[in-house]
């Protein structure tokens, strides 16, 4: 793997252009021979995997932090309702709350929290499935280190 000239950085000084020309230098010199990735096989499809499995877990943990938040501006039923339980059974109660009685802040803001904690589900699930399949497949690319 080519790296950047130590030496050179240090005098020409460190920034995206400065390194781009430098690596454009040291290509046409030959000093860099590098081969780029395949993009295939196993291990592009760990990498793609990857990429919605990252996602995935930061949309979850963005539904969590609307949950809580929602949950800290909700009426007081509500409040109520979710008081002293942990936080999976919070959203696991939200999840089977029907449609909501009184006004419209009464009404929607069960409605917004059920629809949160259906997402956070969903995402659970999703992540899970991702996971095991990219621990399938780590699996298959190599063996030996899943089993360190």
């Amino acid at each position: 793997m080519d790296r950047p000239d130590r030496k050179a950085r240090r005098f020409e000084g460190k920034s995206d252009p400065t390194d781009a020309a430098a690596a454009a230098r040291a290509v046409r010199s030959g000093r860099a021979a590098s081969t780029p990735k395949s993009r295939d096989g196993l291990v592009e499809a760990i990498r793609s995997l990857e990429v919605v499995h990252h996602g995935a877990v930061k949309d979850r943990t963005r539904a969590t932090n609307q949950f809580k938040a929602l949950l800290v501006s909700a009426p007081e039923a509500v409040r109520d309702s979710l008081r002293g339980l942990s936080w999976s059974d919070q959203w696991g109660r939200a999840r089977r709350w029907s449609d909501g009685h009184g006004d419209y802040v009464e009404r929607e803001t069960p409605g917004a929290l059920k629809e949160l904690a259906r997402r956070i589900g969903f995402l659970d699930e999703q992540t899970a499935r991702l996971g095991a399949r990219i621990g399938e497949l780590a699996a298959q690319a190599s063996p030996a280190l899943m089993g360190l």
